[in-house]
């Protein structure tokens, strides 16, 4: 099992004290396989007759979930179409690391029944799975003047100014194109509520992540937009070191998320970037290595309810 993503303390310290007050398992660690035949869903889709939905629900978009059981011999094989599957975490890194000390625990005790986690899988190469960007809000923190900013940008990036005095609101259709662009095209956009100024960033070359790697990172962690922007970004033009920024750093996965907190005045500056592609992150995990906390939001999310695995 590969995770892409780093993980905190905070949040796994949570999830520990739910484990132990319930026993239970509330909700799926969301799981990727590689099935670029669909092999298993047409296996699945072959269970002959089709089984009753045993539940059914809408999720907050209006995304409709059903939830069949599977019996019979259709089981055992797709058991064994998974035998050969390195399965990646999408979502639920901090409940998978929380899982595993959970039956460390148990297992000091002398009880083994914490030795299986609840998960849902899913075919990476499935046209309906998406990966959106996560945006990046920043607050308490001392920032460079905008123009130095953008003068310390120009080396990295092509930098567009959307025009002085701009409004959340104003900024909000440049850096929705950034949202909805593909992250292979590394553009990034800034917003300085304060100043009122927004800016969007085009890569100038492919040389310039390449010579991220003299830093440390690997080419596959060089290409990405979220390292793109803590480097280049944060460390480079705001002089910010992004290791140390976990207390000033909140996330939105939406444009108009991000312009609903940027009104409320409590932020120096909002960062945008584009989904990462699917190859991109398959690359990190398969080098055992991890991305930026909140790099991806996969979509659909899974819903929480519909399954408790008691242990």
């Amino acid at each position: 099992m590969l995770p892409h993503e780093k993980t905190h303390a905070g949040p796994k310290v949570d999830r520990l004290e739910l484990l132990r007050a319930t026993h239970a398992n509330l909700s799926q660690i969301f799981l990727l396989y590689p099935d670029s035949d669909n092999e298993i869903g047409r296996a699945l889709a072959a269970a002959a007759p089709p089984p009753a939905a045993a539940l059914e629900a809408l999720d907050g978009d209006g995304n409709p979930c059903s939830l069949r059981p599977v019996t019979g011999p259709i089981v055992d094989r797709v058991v064994a179409l998974f035998a050969d599957k390195q399965v990646l975490i999408a979502d639920g890194h901090h409940r998978y690391e929380t899982a595993l000390a959970y039956r460390d625990e148990r297992r000091a005790a002398g009880d083994q029944s914490a030795d299986w986690v609840m998960v849902c899988l899913s075919n990476m190469n499935d046209p309906g799975l998406a990966i959106f960007a996560t945006h990046r809000l920043l607050k308490n923190v001392a920032l460079p003047p905008v123009d130095e900013v953008i003068d310390r940008l120009r080396p990295a990036f092509t930098v567009a100014e959307q025009g002085a005095g701009c409004a959340p609101s104003d900024c909000a259709p440049a850096m929705e194109r950034i949202s909805r662009s593909s992250g292979a095209d590394k553009a990034l956009g800034l917003y300085f509520p304060r100043q009122r100024r927004c800016v969007t960033l085009e890569l100038r070359d492919a040389a310039v992540a390449e010579a991220l790697t003299t830093r440390g990172l690997s080419p596959a962690q060089a290409r990405l937009s979220v390292n793109l922007l803590a480097e280049l970004v944060f460390r480079d033009a705001l002089g910010l070191d992004p290791d140390r920024l976990e207390g000033n750093l909140d996330f939105v996965k939406s444009v108009h998320d991000a312009v609903t907190e940027l009104e409320g005045g409590d932020y120096e500056v909002a960062a945008f970037l584009g989904a990462t592609p699917m190859d991109e992150v398959r690359a990190v995990a398969e080098r055992g290595e991890t991305m930026p906390q909140k790099s991806t939001y996969f979509y659909p999310k899974l819903l929480t309810g519909l399954v408790f695995n008691a242990l």
